[in-house]
């Protein structure tokens, strides 16, 4: 179950600092918790915000059951 609401914003962030994750689908966004290491393919947009390209551009480790 999905506790994503319209109103959230996901930000990646490090010691550098931290920038809003924007995408096309919230799709891509969901089931995401913190403290992971992760891959995001995309670019910086002029709002200083994270354009992630695509449905498979946000790559995290495989969950093992």
């Amino acid at each position: 179950m999905c506790m994503k609401y319209q109103t959230d914003k996901v930000f990646l962030e490090d010691e550098s600092g931290r920038i809003e994750l924007i995408t096309e689908s919230d799709d891509v966004l969901t089931n995401l918790v913190t403290g992971v290491t992760i891959a995001v393919l995309g670019l910086a947009n002029e709002h200083g915000q994270f354009q992630v390209s695509g449905q498979r551009a946000l790559l995290r480790p495989f969950a093992y059951t």
